[in-house]
């Protein structure tokens, strides 16, 4: 009996992949670490809602931001009020 590749291979990879489906997938981090937790909390309670008023929980007074998405240098100082205008600017979107 003649089989080709695919019927050897093509079995081993659905359940392969069927294996990984079935965990959640982490990168990087276990659901204890406390930067992971820290994340998740700024995502739900801050961005997904638009929500400015926990932002202090979440940044520093002043800080400096590396996003060079508005063209910025990258190290650029950024503080809460800066912070909450860009959330509720972003709101109104």
């Amino acid at each position: 009996m003649k089989l080709s590749l695919s019927a050897w291979v093509l079995p081993g990879l659905l359940a392969a992949a069927g294996a990984l489906a079935a965990e959640p997938v982490l990168v990087g981090c276990t659901p204890d670490n406390p930067y992971y937790k820290a994340y998740l909390g700024m995502t739900n309670e801050v961005f997904v809602p638009r929500n400015v008023e926990p932002i202090p929980k979440y940044y520093a007074e002043t800080f400096i931001s590396h996003n060079q998405d508005a063209g910025g240098s990258g190290t650029t100082k950024v503080t809460l009020a800066m912070m909450k205008g860009l959330y509720e600017w972003s709101a109104k979107t």
